[in-house]
Formats: structure tokens, C-alpha cells, sequence
């Protein structure tokens, strides 16, 4: 790290905290710029999955299991549901 860096780093420990929230809010909005050609990829990504879907290609997996699996992982009571959620399979 620069020494610049390390200046800057020193200053933010002194601010006060509300002060270091704003810091770090201002240096996540100028790092989180649109990149257009990550979404395009995400863009065709969702395309590819939902015709995977409708053409019968994607397995399904209802809530209720999902929920069930998270139950035996973490311990949790979670109301089962009917919904449906969908893995691509990516074998052809």
C-alpha cells in the first residue's frame, strides 16, 4: 500500500463514526459502476436459463425442499411453501 493510502486510512480513523459510514459510501458508489458488458453476460445468462427452463432442461426444486435442506443445515423452522426454483443443467 502506498504511503498516500496509508495517509488517507490514518485520517478515516479519526473521524467520528457517522463520518467513516459516509468515507466508505462515498468509495463503494465510485467503485460500483455500471460495466455494460457484465450485463450483457448476466443478460444472456437469464435468457439461456429461463429457455432451459420452459424447454424442460432445468430441474426444479419446490420451496418446501429447499427449505427443508436449510432446516437440517442451519436448524431452522421456516414455513414450507409451493413455490418453485429452478438449477440449469448445463450437460448439453
Amino acid at each position: 500500500m502506498t504511503r498516500r493510502a496509508l495517509d488517507v486510512i490514518e485520517e478515516i480513523k479519526a473521524l467520528p463514526d457517522t463520518e467513516k459510514l459516509e468515507v466508505v459510501d462515498s468509495i463503494l458508489l465510485e467503485l460500483d459502476k455500471p460495466d455494460p458488458e457484465i450485463d450483457r453476460v448476466w443478460a444472456d445468462e437469464a435468457r439461456a436459463r429461463w429457455r432451459a427452463y420452459r424447454e424442460g432442461r432445468a430441474a426444479t426444486v419446490s420451496y418446501a425442499e429447499v427449505m427443508a435442506r436449510d432446516r437440517e443445515h442451519f436448524g431452522r423452522s421456516l414455513r414450507p411453501s409451493t413455490a418453485k426454483f429452478t438449477t440449469l443443467d448445463l450437460t448439453d
